[in-house]
Order: C-alpha cells, then structure tokens, then sequence
C-alpha cells in the first residue's frame, strides 16, 4: 500500500512477545506489520497468523526465503 507505516517483527521475539509486540504496534496505528524469513530464524507464517487472529486492524505482510524450507536444514 503506498504510504503506509510499518514496523518489522523482530526475528529473535519470543512467543509469548509476539502478541504484546502486536498489540502495541496496533495501538501506535502502524498500518502493517511485516515479518520476513532468513536461513535462522523460520516460522514466520505461524507467527504471521497469530498476529491476525489477535489483532482487528492491522494488516500482516509476510517474506518466505524458498532456500530455508529445505527439509536437511
């Protein structure tokens, strides 16, 4: 969407985090929340999830790295 704000989801948040990240990221009126895959840190579409079923405005944008869904790694 041009012109909108987001905020990165940070790679390391724990679970328990992640919806009080949400939440606050929410209540600032970020427009999107983004959460991006990399060859470490994965599971990004579960998180992604959570964040929607928690929240009622904001938008989620998730970036999937192909390489790391590797069943070897």
């Amino acid at each position: 969407m041009p012109g909108a704000i987001c905020v990165l989801l940070p790679r390391d948040i724990s679970q328990p985090g992640l919806v009080a990240f949400a939440h606050e990221a929410d209540a600032y009126a970020y427009d999107e929340l983004r959460a991006v895959e990399d060859l470490v840190y994965r599971g990004r579409l579960v998180q992604a999830a959570t964040v929607l079923a928690r929240t009622r405005r904001i938008r989620v944008a998730i970036g999937l790295l192909a390489a790391a869904r590797n069943v070897a790694t």
